[in-house]
């Protein structure tokens, strides 16, 4: 038997049961004695009306209570042969209480026992007639059948609505967390852009200003090409900080041109730190999406940055090789790095994990087995945004 759910007393409980005791304490003696039974209101009819009514103040704090005390008032009340057919009213509102609080079968079995008593009542030996014995209790059984009907039907809309109003607000509360984790990952991917470009760029402005501070007095020529070469990393910079910006400020995002077909440019950068680059490309060039050509291109920068600021290399080898379903990037340095070398995963290193584990692809960094540093990528080929539904 289902539990009832109960709940706190409400204002409105009380001015009910008043209303409804006065109601009945006025209007049933206004009502004719239809087979000549009943007898006059007394002190004990009135209490027995006034108690059924006052008691529908508790009816949602004890529903229970409130249905036995009714129920046991309206047998009594009919016992005594009181006149009006008014006084069932507040068992049946406090049936459609248990019974809309989840108690059906309680409001079922009550609402049989009340019209069984009442049966018993007509047969008594001052009742009516055989043929009307069963009038009364028909009467009242057909209206508590209504009355438990009606309460859940109440209670099951009811149900249905709390149920459509929280699938409403899990709908909403799953909205704003997939908006905040797109924002977060546009943030993060924000972060990486601005880290693996300006970096880049910045490192190559400060190698310069060295090389150039350092031959100022010695070789003017020389020092006059590395500030031309701070020149043309400073305005790649801003570049990368404008694209950045742009993000920012509209919902769609810029197009972007960097590719794998701009690694001469960065060969050139790398050589002006120093650094001499070796570009090895193999296979046949797809149509390689846009998302894997930015992320092939920003691995190979942030490693020959590193291999510049980190590793002390002297030379590094660039490796693209291109698969039907991949591409495979491998870049390897001959700095200081040995086999038992620890790899500290900074922004960079960690940047890059990210932008191949968003593409579903592997990577790999650590120490080569001779000397130096490797760095391995491998993306799956997407569906190029240039090509007009064919396959990569």
């Amino acid at each position: 038997m289902r539990s009832i759910r109960l709940t706190r007393m409400d204002w409105r409980d009380p001015a009910f049961a008043a209303g409804l005791t006065l109601f009945l304490v006025i209007g049933t003696p206004l009502v004719p004695r239809g087979q000549g039974i009943e007898i006059q209101l007394d002190p004990l009819g009135y209490t027995l009306l006034i108690v059924s009514g006052l008691t529908l103040a508790f009816r949602r704090v004890a529903p229970t209570a409130v249905l036995a005390v009714t129920s046991l008032a309206t047998i009594v009340y009919y016992y005594f042969a009181y006149p009006g057919f008014f006084q069932p009213s507040a068992a049946l509102v406090s049936l459609y209480t248990v019974a809309a609080l989840g108690a059906r079968w309680t409001a079922l079995v009550s609402g049989a026992a009340l019209c069984a008593g009442l049966l018993l009542i007509s047969f008594r030996p001052a009742g009516l007639p055989d043929r009307q014995a069963f009038d009364g209790p028909l009467w009242v059984g057909g209206w508590f059948a209504a009355v438990i009907v009606a309460a859940e039907t109440a209670r099951q809309r009811k149900a249905y609505l709390n149920e459509v109003e929280q699938r409403a607000v899990d709908a909403l509360r799953t909205k704003e967390e997939a908006a905040k984790l797109r924002a977060t990952e546009e943030r993060l991917r924000i972060a990486r852009e601005l880290h693996d470009s300006l970096t880049h760029a910045i490192s190559l402005v400060n190698a310069q200003i060295n090389v150039a501070a350092h031959l100022f007095d010695r070789d003017p020529d020389r020092s006059r090409t590395a500030l031309f070469a701070v020149k043309d990393a400073s305005k790649q910079a801003m570049g990368e900080l404008r694209s950045a910006l742009e993000v920012l400020r509209h919902d769609d995002e810029p197009e972007r041109p960097h590719s794998l077909r701009q690694l001469p440019d960065l060969v050139k950068a790398s050589e002006q730190q120093g650094v001499a680059v070796k570009v090895t490309v193999s296979g046949d060039s797809p149509a390689v999406s846009q998302h894997v050509d930015l992320a092939a291109y920003r691995i190979v920068q942030e490693s020959l940055t590193n291999a510049a600021r980190h590793s002390r290399a002297s030379t590094v080898s660039v490796d693209v090789r291109y698969d039907y379903d991949k591409v495979t990037v491998r870049i390897e340095d001959d700095g200081e790095a040995d086999s038992s070398s620890v790899v500290r995963e900074g922004v960079g290193i960690r940047g890059m994990r990210e932008r191949v584990a968003a593409l579903g692809g592997e990577f790999e960094v650590g120490p080569r087995p001779t000397r130096g540093f490797a760095v391995k990528a491998v993306l799956p080929l997407g569906r190029s945004e240039d090509d007009n539904g064919g396959t990569a």
